[in-house]
């Protein structure tokens, strides 16, 4: 084909990568106890695939340097969003930890992060 269709085509084969990434990402973050994961489903095609949570017993700041501690790097805090963070009652705890996803990134990677989520849950947990 010509290099318009070969350009849209990868760009279409990126999408629905990244969006395989953020699926596994989403449905491993649900089952990881305290962790809650804020906006639209990643089923929603329409979305990004950019991921926001937050962990009970750890601010975002914590969440973020552990996760950078084992070489996966995250955003913490509130994104310029500063009117959502503080009616989700998350101001005064750091905001909100957001990983986003590029083609470059693997599902080992998700895997790998999701690990360190669940170690991290274990930490503060209730007996």
């Amino acid at each position: 084909g010509d290099l318009r269709s070969e350009i849209a085509d990868a760009m279409t084969r990126m999408y629905e990568y990244e969006h395989s990434l953020a699926g596994r990402l989403y449905r491993g973050l649900q089952e990881i106890p305290g962790v809650t994961v804020y906006g639209t489903p990643v089923n929603d095609k329409l979305r990004t695939p950019t991921i926001s949570f937050t962990m009970k017993g750890h601010t975002p700041a914590q969440v973020a340097e552990r996760l950078g501690e084992s070489g996966i790097y995250v955003w913490d805090g509130n994104f310029y969003a500063i009117t959502i963070v503080k009616e989700l009652g998350l101001a005064d705890t750091g905001g909100m930890v957001r990983i986003g996803l590029a083609p470059y990134n693997t599902e080992d990677e998700i895997d790998r992060l999701l690990s360190v989520l669940a170690e991290l849950a274990k930490i503060n947990a209730p007996a």
